[in-house]
């Protein structure tokens, strides 16, 4: 049976419409969950197009290919004036996701905030960024974790990135909170760590935010 562009995107909308809670996924960032995205496919002159976008970014891609696997549907696309094919994958369910998948997609994450905390804080320098699992001190991977110092004065980092859960998100200024009292620890002799900046994803910190308003650890 010969693969069209029409039988990929047939492909393509069962898969979607049968997961319990798919994602999509490029180069192992998390890009769409389609709790809050929108979709179109297109197979015009025999390309199939697929439109994908939310309140945060739109992308349109050709499909080329696709390879239904257990737990993920596997796609070779083409994004526009690129000649090389990339990989997108759409997982059934965003919790269930490979640990080669979650490890990609935190090492990223945590490549952004290394970028966000060079932009903002240009006078300060980054101590020890880290995703590593320290799971003695209940520091998981999930949180990307580093320390602005400049002087004798330092700052604690925790950023998560989207492709995380709401709940792994909502937990974020508890382990920030640890990360705090960890670093305020460990350097008490050298610098005075003064509070934490905590970095959630867009429309996701209302928890974080209705629990930081009863502390006074000088969350940011």
């Amino acid at each position: 049976m010969s693969v069209t562009a029409a039988s990929i995107a047939t492909l393509i909308e069962s898969f979607i419409l049968s997961a319990p809670s798919p994602a999509v996924l490029e180069e192992g960032e998390m890009l769409f969950d389609f709790a809050d995205t929108r979709y179109s496919l297109s197979t015009e002159n025999d390309r199939c197009l697929l439109h994908l976008w939310s309140n945060e970014r739109n992308c349109v891609r050709r499909v080329t290919g696709a390879e239904l696997k257990p737990s993920a549907l596997r796609l070779t696309v083409q994004r526009f004036g690129k000649p090389q094919p990339t990989r997108m994958e759409i997982v059934r369910d965003r919790e269930r996701r490979s640990p080669s998948t979650l490890k990609a997609s935190r090492q990223q994450y945590a490549r952004t905030l290394e970028r966000l905390l060079e932009r903002n804080f240009l006078n300060w320098n980054i101590v020890g960024l880290t995703t590593a699992p320290d799971l003695e001190k209940s520091f998981g991977s999930a949180y990307a974790r580093a320390m602005l110092r400049r002087g004798r004065s330092a700052w604690a980092c925790l950023g998560v990135g989207a492709s995380e859960s709401q709940a792994t998100i909502d937990n974020a200024l508890t382990i920030g909170l640890l990360w705090l009292d960890h670093l305020r620890e460990r350097h008490a002799a050298d610098c005075a760590v003064e509070g934490l900046k905590l970095f959630l994803p867009a429309r996701t910190s209302q928890v974080a935010r209705m629990r930081s308003h009863h502390l006074n650890h000088g969350v940011a």
